[in-house]
């Protein structure tokens, strides 16, 4: 699903990728995946098997097999170039369907060349002119020439060296094209000479994220021609000691207006979400952050990078979480998104539990992710007993089943899901009714999911945001271009601390944050239980009534009243 823009940064609304656990027997190393699908040339099929050695058996007697795992513990994997056919043949049994991409978590961008405008003049000072329309136009062509992997994620101090040597002239047309390249760098990096002139590029990356590189030609008829490359800069960041906390004092009140908005303050005399871990399924989070880093739910019984898996789940040094994306035990943030959706929902300072634990798990980035990662997310998180998890994302189409079976495997074990319901129409960005046209899982007709709308500051429901009578159920604050919400920021060279975003993704982890308040209160309460007590103790909007099932927006401090006085009725 697709982010919602705004002045100060981007907002937000997807989801996942890919892990791996364990090693395969009898067959080559070089056969095994580790990064999850990000484009649908490199999807695979996603299977469920009772049995490793039913993989093994596949693996052993296909050559060209390739496969990735992705929670062992539950069977999951995806197998790749193999026709379905044939492994329905070895798996004839087993749950097997086609992967699925969820969209990126914001809009990549998309070339013009209206963007010559930005570039002055080329290496010998030749000027760009406005370009003139014409069928014999240029083709601008970037060759990557380092390093040599082809995938777009690239490890933080990697530099990439490109070419536009492949570029030519329409064959019609003779002379030498002029070169221009435009780099778009994430927010926070210090990278100053954002244009360049020449046949090559050479970036260094000074900073973890999207980086957007635009090549433009232009002939000596002055036709032009733009194309891009976006690569991810990633980084295995271990987790800290000795992080500073950042103090209340260090963030404007204004900045925490949704803190307020839903009454928190006024139930934390009651509750904190004490003993309640939520898990924050998203593009990871930047767990050294000083609003975070002291309510990160560490895993005990790891050992920090001894290389092995202590606790036995299946999970090398998951001592803070698990980046399915990258099938390692980083999950650090290199979006942003999920660091913000963290700290609204348990950041000691920005979150509305301010002490519930945080639970970090990556199955997105900029570039998107896969549906089979994240239904292996949901049952590792399911399996590290956290009490509440957290989708800031979702696709418009078919709920794929890998991903409900997990939903439904957490609504077994007693898990809240929050989900956010949407930010509108993928390419026009108005608002749709769910109803109609569902977003999954936040419409999954299950008694533990709850579908969060987005409101704003004047608690009406956002421009942006989904709605649906049956499929929504209740709204929270997700800000808006004028009143964003203010939360955490991913790690940066300038030292950024906070950052403003909007959208249902920002709506939904206040709501997550409000069901480990209840959970840490009543720990009896089921899925079902505290969904209703939200939804019934929630303020009445007029607006709302036909918007979402409850009509309401959410009221934390009534909610812990409620409970209050039941236990009162029952003494």
């Amino acid at each position: 699903m697709g982010i919602k823009q705004i002045t100060k940064k981007l907002s937000v609304v997807s989801v996942l990728a890919m892990a791996s656990v364990g090693c395969d027997s009898g067959f080559d190393a070089s056969r095994t995946v580790k990064q999850s699908p990000l484009n649908q040339a490199s999807l695979g099929l996603a299977v469920q098997v009772d049995s490793r050695q039913e993989i093994d058996q596949l693996m052993l007697s296909e050559p060209n097999a390739k496969v990735r795992t992705i929670n062992a513990n539950h069977g999951l994997y995806e197998i790749y170039n193999v026709p379905k056919s044939v492994v329905e043949k070895y798996l004839g049994e087993s749950e097997i369907s086609e992967n699925q991409l969820v969209e990126p978590l914001q809009p990549l961008s998309q070339p013009d060349v209206s963007q010559l405008a930005m570039l002055n003049s080329d290496q010998n000072g030749n000027q760009f002119q406005p370009c003139r329309p014409s069928r014999q136009k240029p083709s601008a062509k970037i060759s990557q020439l380092s390093p040599s992997s082809t995938s777009p994620i690239v490890e933080l101090g990697t530099d990439i060296s490109l070419s536009s040597a492949g570029s030519a002239n329409h064959r019609s047309v003779a002379g030498d094209l002029k070169v221009g390249w435009i780099i778009e760098t994430p927010k926070g990096s210090n990278i100053t000479q954002t244009q360049s002139f020449g046949k090559d590029l050479v970036l260094t990356p000074d900073s973890i994220g999207l980086y957007q590189v635009l090549l433009l030609v232009q002939d000596d008829n002055d036709s032009c021609h733009v194309t891009a490359k976006h690569y991810v800069v990633t980084a295995n960041e271990p987790l800290k000691s000795g992080v500073t906390p950042l103090a209340a004092a260090d963030v404007s009140e204004a900045d925490l207006y949704h803190i307020e908005q839903v009454s928190a303050p006024l139930a934390w005399n009651q509750s904190q979400g004490e003993g309640v871990v939520i898990a924050i399924i998203d593009s990871g989070v930047n767990y050294n952050h000083p609003a975070l880093h002291q309510n990160i739910a560490i895993n005990e019984g790891e050992i920090p990078n001894n290389g092995l898996d202590d606790d036995h789940n299946g999970y090398v040094d998951d001592v803070v979480g698990y980046d399915f994306n990258n099938s390692d035990s980083y999950p650090f943030d290199d979006n942003g998104h999920g660091t913000h959706v963290a700290g609204l929902a348990a950041s000691p300072v920005l979150g509305i539990a301010p002490k519930a634990k945080i639970l970090p798990i990556k199955v997105l980035n900029a570039l998107g992710g896969d549906q089979a990662s994240l239904a292996g997310a949901i049952y590792y998180a399911v399996d590290r007993k956290v009490d509440v998890i957290n989708l800031s994302l979702g696709n418009y189409g078919q709920p794929h089943s890998f991903v409900m079976r997990a939903i439904r495997y957490a609504q077994s074990s007693g898990v809240t899901v929050v989900a956010a319901a949407g930010n509108g129409h993928p390419y026009t960005g108005q608002s749709i009714n769910t109803d109609q046209m569902p977003n999954y899982p936040s419409a999954l007709p299950y008694d533990n999911i709850i579908a969060v709308a987005a409101s704003s500051k004047t608690k009406f429901i956002t421009s942006y945001s989904n709605y649906g009578k049956v499929s929504v159920d209740i709204s929270a604050p997700g800000g808006d271009e004028d009143n964003p919400l203010v939360s955490a920021a991913m790690a940066n060279p300038q030292g950024l601390l906070l950052e403003a975003m909007s959208g249902t993704s920002m709506a939904s982890p206040v709501v997550a944050g409000a069901v480990a308040l209840v959970k840490s209160a009543r720990p009896d309460l089921s899925p079902s239980q505290i969904k209703s007590l939200l939804m019934k103790t929630g303020d009445t909007q007029t607006q709302l009534q036909d918007l979402t099932v409850s009509g309401k927006e959410l009221n934390v401090q009534r909610a812990l009243s409620e409970l209050a006085d039941q236990r009162q009725n029952i003494l």
